[in-house]
């Protein structure tokens, strides 16, 4: 079964970096958010198995976002991704309910790895 993906990022260059890594790697990416109110409507459409969340975006940010997500669906995993000295954000976004995260620029191979960790596939 391919596991379905959606991400959410505010900067168009990210989101076709994540969609070509997982392409690669045999997931189906969904079509993007590129707020988290887009992400809203979008997970209550697509139901992703998944969801890459940016934490600093315009609007909303990530480290809400978490929150605002699992209110609405309890059952979602999410993987923060963002860049590098944002620590101290990673840690509020997993004690909001985030599954993990990945630091940009990030290996392929990391990402999906931490994808298949929090999927529980291998």
């Amino acid at each position: 079964m391919t596991h379905k993906i959606l991400n959410v990022d505010d900067s168009e260059f990210a989101l076709a970096k994540l969609k070509n890594t997982l392409t690669s790697a045999g997931f189906e990416v969904v079509s993007p958010a590129f707020s988290v109110e887009e992400a809203l409507e979008r997970i209550e459409e697509l139901k992703p198995d998944l969801i890459t969340l940016d934490v600093i975006m315009a609007g909303t940010d990530g480290i809400e976002g978490v929150h605002s997500i699992l209110k609405r669906f309890p059952e979602a995993k999410i993987l923060m991704v963002s860049a590098m000295g944002q620590d101290g954000l990673m840690q509020q976004a997993i004690a909001n309910g985030a599954k993990g995260f990945v630091v940009k620029p990030y290996r392929d191979d990391e990402l999906t790895n931490e994808i298949k960790r929090i999927l529980g596939a291998s």
